[in-house]
């Protein structure tokens, strides 16, 4: 007998969370795994230029290292960010201030797209589904979790890497600041096989969210270091197939 599931539920296969030069992931919890010497973390290809890419890189290289390349061909990343490319955009206007317009940086122009992480994590890792970077603020990593739901119901994907990457905002009382950057990354499936839990997509309109400074990433990497039952922005639902006792 087929196993009976809501059409906005899918399986949360893996998940990994990231900040500065530590991480953690499941269904193994290991902290300062890039850290380790594993054989996972030799094949890791090189670093990406700045800290939070590397980080990124490297979360997804744990989720997907021993996935076959077959089934990287139609692997899908979507990625939110509250601040997408706004460090490279600060430090290629720096640049042309400096240098002047002629001499601008072009390693910095060209990381001046939100979307530039998530092309180089795909051409790194070799993977071959489609790609979308979303900004809709503290929401964005709820928003990217939502659409990765709608990917995998509605088009022709078996698996997507879904999540959010992010260096902390400054803000007006704190105009500058050294926290590091912070990255979460789950892998979602229409396996009906759920080894973490489960994410679901409940209906939701814009006008729902109610929250507008929830910190869907923050809360995100809390559910992968504390798997439980918890309700993100955009009427995503997230289940733990061992939640605490």
């Amino acid at each position: 007998m087929t196993e009976r599931r809501d059409p906005q539920t899918v399986s949360i296969l893996r998940a990994v969370a990231g900040e500065g030069d530590r991480m953690w992931a499941a269904p193994s919890l290991a902290d300062s795994l890039h850290n380790q010497a594993t054989a996972s973390d030799r094949s890791l290809p090189e670093s990406l230029p700045d800290l939070l890419a590397t980080l990124a890189l490297r979360a997804v290289h744990h989720l997907i290292h021993n996935l076959p390349q077959p089934a990287r061909e139609s692997l899908g990343i979507i990625i939110g960010t509250t601040s997408g490319s706004l460090r490279m955009d600060h430090e290629f206007d720096r640049s042309r201030r400096d240098a002047g317009a002629r001499f601008a940086s072009p390693t910095a122009f060209r990381r001046t797209l939100p979307s530039t992480i998530a092309a180089e994590i795909s051409v790194r890792l070799k993977l071959r589904g489609p790609l979308l970077t979303l900004c809709a603020g503290d929401a964005s990593t709820a928003l990217a979790l939502r659409r990765g739901v709608a990917w995998l119901r509605h088009f022709q994907l078996n698996q997507v890497i879904v999540g959010g990457i992010d260096w902390p905002m400054p803000t007006e009382h704190a105009p500058a600041t050294d926290e590091p950057p912070q990255v979460a990354f789950l892998l979602l499936s229409q396996d009906a096989q759920a080894p973490l839990g489960t994410a679901r997509a409940d209906r939701w309109t814009p006008a729902d969210s109610g929250h507008p400074r929830d910190k869907s990433l923050k809360m995100l990497a809390e559910w992968i270091r504390h798997p439980a039952s918890i309700h993100l922005p955009c009427g995503v639902h997230l289940e733990s197939s061992n939640p605490p006792k």
